[in-house]
């Protein structure tokens, strides 16, 4: 394991040993309270781990990238530098540079904004497609019912 300069570890944070290489923890980063970051992770410089965060084994974060309080990475995946995940996010795949994310699973932010929007209306949504739907099966059954010189 390694931890350079000016890296701060909040109460109750686990950063497991290296299953193989190394467990790095690069400087400047800020790893909050209760925070996992399992084996052969690398955390880039200056990067934020806010409460909660869990990053799974052989991730790789790159710098100043911020992690919300509860979100959480996969294995095997790579953040690019200034990367932004929104508080409980869910990074499944790999991040470009600049990418600002959120949701389970992550999708651009913007994206997500508009799904919490609508969320709640979902029970309404439904019913009313149901309704369409079903209003539209009607008049395309009138529509085959008439006569081959009643049709508009």
């Amino acid at each position: 394991m390694r931890i350079d300069d000016d890296v701060e570890i909040g109460a109750n944070s686990c950063i497991d040993r290296a299953a193989y290489g190394v467990t790095w923890i690069k400087s400047g980063a800020k790893i909050d309270n209760l925070v996992q970051v399992a084996h052969n992770v690398i955390v880039g410089e200056n990067t934020l781990l806010v409460a909660q965060v869990g990053i799974s084994g052989s991730t790789t974060l790159g710098r100043n990238v911020v992690m919300g309080g509860q979100s959480a990475t996969t294995g095997h995946i790579t953040l690019g530098d200034q990367v932004m995940v929104a508080a409980r996010g869910a990074v499944h795949s790999d991040l470009p540079k600049g990418s600002v994310v959120g949701g389970t699973p992550a999708i651009p932010v913007r994206q997500w904004a508009k799904c919490c929007a609508v969320y709640n209306k979902l029970p309404e949504l439904q019913s009313a497609v149901r309704k369409n739907t079903k209003a539209l099966a009607e008049l395309i059954g009138q529509e085959k019912d008439k006569p081959e010189g009643d049709k508009a």
